[in-house]
């Protein structure tokens, strides 16, 4: 396995010394005498083992139907962004993967590590009608598609995981419980019952996932039900403010994680260790299932908002490199996964051969083609949906605003920065990284696009 090694991608000198740094990668590519193989590049938790047991039951479906082999590495989702730019820059990269929610496209796109795949999606008709015209618009950049929705849910959430079998200690109803007010209650009698119990935990490093809003893609101007199609700054709303400060009190009271800002692994890890209640996730149709496989006990779902619809989801894809590679093996593995129950199940949920230090871990296709939507329609369609961003313009302004984010964003949402300090400091360092500029050419672009749709 590559080693892995902390680095951050900050322009030209660091690739230099990523590429100076880079190791030998145990394998890339490999082919048998059976054909070629397929890497695929995910984060997860599993073992080698585990991924090698996976990687040969469904090689065994694979070789068969189509011909090649599968061999599946997962990385630890802490270390995960900085090993697959890495990969990129040294050119190891395996035929397919993964990117999440955390890791924005166009990043990505941007530094030309990406490739489109409009032409080659034609010859997999099967994959193609599997989502929406609007979620391929999600992932569509100078009118190509680059990715792959990694989910076919198009609908969410926000809410609160929790573990039934401390609810029920208290007698608590999820369904009594609707909003932030009632969840502070809930979460007071846990710590009363429980004063050492950890408290809210962190999801690879964020507490409170953005709430009933539409990102457009990077937070940096987001529509809400309230602005309608006029691009706004989220950061400098009064909601945010509010939740800012409602977290700190929190905080102050015990009920998030002390060091929770600090934290940036999965928090069904912490869940696993069993002295944790819960924690804030975006609910879907297969959220709760797939949260409480990966936590190793049963946990009941806590919806905390409408149910939305926007060009967020999905915010996850798979995607090729534009590295020479298995580019239509790679695509052919992906429509199997979503039309092949047997196969699907496999790689989502494991073969039945679980051992005790040997699991295999996946939230990551938890949620196909193969699972269709509810009768249940959101209460809130953003009018952006299927809107995707061309930022070249305004790319060096979004860097500058992410670094910021990063600094102030989850410190703020974690409690541990008290928001009459350190909000307005936020907003003043936007101002002066130019998220005025974004809005405005994020506004035009959305106004463009809305007329041409409409």
């Amino acid at each position: 396995m590559a080693r892995r090694t902390f680095l951050q991608l900050t322009g030209a000198a660091a690739g230099a010394a990523l590429l100076a740094g880079c190791g030998e990668r145990a394998e890339s590519a490999a082919e048998s005498g059976t054909g070629p193989m397929v890497t695929v590049l995910m984060p997860g938790q599993s073992d080698e083992t585990a991924c090698v047991r996976i990687s040969a039951a469904l090689s065994e479906v694979t070789k068969q139907k189509l011909g090649f082999s599968v061999s599946i590495e997962q990385v630890a989702p802490t270390n995960y962004s900085e090993e697959l730019w890495k990969r990129m820059v040294c050119q190891t990269m395996p035929d397919l993967f993964f990117l999440t929610e955390n890791q924005p496209l166009d990043v990505y796109l941007n530094q030309n590590c990406i490739l489109p795949l409009s032409a080659l999606l034609e010859e997999y008709p099967g994959l193609k009608a599997l989502f929406s015209e609007q979620q391929w618009a999600s992932r569509t950049y100078y009118r190509r598609i680059y990715a792959v929705p990694a989910r076919a849910v198009s609908m969410y959430q926000i809410g609160f995981l929790a573990r039934v079998d401390w609810m029920r200690e208290l007698g608590a109803k999820p369904e009594k419980i609707t909003d932030l007010d009632a969840l502070h209650d809930l979460l007071m009698q846990v710590r009363q019952r429980r004063p050492n119990a950890e408290g809210v935990l962190p999801d690879n490093g964020q507490v409170f996932p953005f709430p009933e809003l539409d990102p457009l893609g990077d937070t940096f101007g987001v529509l809400t039900e309230e602005s309608g199609t006029t691009v706004v700054n989220w950061y400098a709303a009064d909601a945010y403010s509010r939740l800012c400060r409602t977290m700190h009190q929190w905080y102050q009271e015990g009920l998030i994680l002390r060091n929770a800002s600090l934290r940036d692994e999965p928090a069904t890890d912490r869940m696993r260790l069993g002295n944790s209640f819960g924690f804030f996730a975006r609910l879907n149709r297969d959220s709760l299932d797939c949260y409480t496989r990966a936590c190793g006990t049963e946990l009941t779902a806590i919806p905390l908002g409408p149910t939305i619809q926007n060009g967020s989801i999905p915010a996850e894809s798979w995607c090729l490199p534009v590295t020479n590679s298995h580019r239509r093996e790679a695509l052919a593995l992906l429509e199997l996964l979503y039309t092949d129950a047997s196969c699907y199940d496999l790689f989502a949920n494991g073969d039945g051969k679980e051992e005790q230090f040997h699991p295999w871990q996946n939230l990551y296709l938890n949620a196909s083609g193969l699972l269709p939507e509810t009768d249940e329609q959101p209460q809130w369609v953003s009018p952006a949906y299927g809107f995707s961003f061309n930022n070249s313009a305004v790319a060096a302004k979004l860097d500058a605003c992410r670094a910021l984010k990063n600094s102030y964003h989850n410190g703020l949402m974690c409690g541990y920065l008290d928001s009459e300090e350190a909000l307005p400091e936020f907003l003043e360092k936007l101002e002066q990284a130019g998220i005025q500029e974004i809005l405005q050419a994020k506004q035009s672009a959305l106004d463009n696009w809305l007329n041409a749709s409409h």
